[in-house]
């Protein structure tokens, strides 16, 4: 083999080399973009669950509070109108 051979493919070698870094480069890329979609989206349902379950907490404890009044109305009515039976 001559000098030329060599270097051609030294040369090569070399160019190859570099198309597999860039296009591993481009790959890494790629994912580095996805996983940081996944990451927001993870993040986006996070803070709706944690906002959501307050409000469905929120409007069980309101919902108990509701039924607790509408309990002390029934015992109420129930009452008067058992008062006004006996009269």
């Amino acid at each position: 083999m001559n000098a030329e051979v060599i270097l051609i493919a030294i040369t090569s070698a070399i160019a190859a080399f570099a198309g597999v870094v860039k296009s591993l480069n481009g790959f890494n890329d790629k994912l580095q973009k996805k996983f940081d979609r996944l990451q927001n989206e993870i993040d986006r349902v996070e803070d709706n669950m944690l906002r959501d379950y307050v409000m469905k907490q929120d409007l069980i404890r309101e919902m108990n509070s509701v039924n607790q009044k509408l309990d002390k109305i029934w015992e109420f009515l129930n009452a008067y109108l058992i008062s006004q039976r006996t009269k």
